[in-house]
């Protein structure tokens, strides 16, 4: 395939104005969301008394993808995307669970919060400990004592999970509560971001030649004009599933906050991402969301 082909072919899905406008959409997500996150702080929800900590989390991550992608570092952007999916998928499963898995949280996060205060490893033979003697809660606090029993096999080894539901069965949890076109937009999020976050973070050579756009071994050398339009395929893709996930927590949120307004503009922003005249080659899923897979090289390399 020529440049000039690959230049045609990009000029609607992955082009640099379609990059522009998923930037955009993600700053609208981001405004609405540090609205309701506000509203959660200045009056916390009395199940979810953190939650406006777990949504804001969210929103700093939000806010951290828009400067990546504004720069073109899409490799970083599956990092953070993932990062923002699974706090929308925990703070969602705990606002929708109510108090009982919210407490399970908390428990999870004060035996981490020991255990992280006292850590030994060993350097070249030599023993060293890394601790604080003054944490936030005594060691010998039934709290902690009872929080450390519960995330500790029967090995002695640390339950590093914080609930025993797997990330599928979350997302069941998160669609009785919010519906299944949430729930449908989540698992597509994760079928997008998921597994290529995970080989990126982990630094594998798959990761590398995935992203790359090449399975040739040693890897051919492409053109930059190629590779841009490789890149900014895999990005709108990307961003369209972040901005989903945002609005998703915007949902979640207000419905904590009691917002409607700022959850129905939301849906009104990613709705009218489907009615864009350069998303027209997409093919959308009833729920609104896009079904074409931009990882299948688009350069035919």
């Amino acid at each position: 395939m020529s440049e000039s082909q690959l230049s045609e072919e990009t000029e609607d899905f992955g082009s640099p104005e379609c990059l522009k406008k998923m930037w955009r959409l993600i700053a609208e997500h981001c405004l609405l969301l540090g609205e309701v996150v506000e509203t959660l702080r200045i009056a916390p929800n009395a199940h979810f008394p953190s939650s406006d900590l777990m949504f804001h989390a969210i929103l700093d991550s939000g806010h951290s993808y828009m400067l990546l992608l504004e720069n073109n570092k899409v490799r970083d952007c599956f990092t953070l995307a993932r990062c923002i999916f699974e706090t929308t998928i925990n703070a969602c499963f705990i606002a929708g669970n109510g108090q009982t898995t919210e407490s399970q949280a908390v428990k999870h996060a004060v035996q981490k919060a020991h255990r992280e205060k006292q850590r030994r490893f060993t350097f070249r033979h030599t023993p060293l400990n890394v601790g604080w003697p003054h944490g936030p809660v005594p060691p010998n606090h039934p709290m902690v004592v009872a929080a450390l029993a519960e995330y500790t096999s029967k090995k002695g080894r640390e339950i590093t999970s914080w609930t025993q539901e797997a990330i599928e069965e979350r997302i069941e949890a998160i669609e009785k509560w919010l519906g299944p076109e949430i729930g449908d937009r989540l698992r597509f999020a994760m079928f997008s971001i998921y597994r290529d976050s995970s080989e990126i973070i982990h630094g594998t050579l798959y990761s590398v030649l995935s992203f790359a756009g090449t399975w040739n071994i040693p890897a051919q050398s492409r053109s930059k004009l190629t590779m841009e339009g490789y890149h900014r395929a895999l990005a709108t893709t990307l961003s369209l599933q972040v901005a989903g996930c945002l609005n998703t927590a915007i949902r979640a949120a207000c419905r904590l906050s009691g917002d409607d307004n700022n959850a129905s503009v939301a849906n009104d922003v990613l709705r009218a991402v489907k009615e864009a005249p350069w998303a027209k080659g997409l093919k959308i899923s009833p729920d609104g969301y896009p079904m074409r897979d931009p990882l299948k090289n688009p350069t035919g390399i």
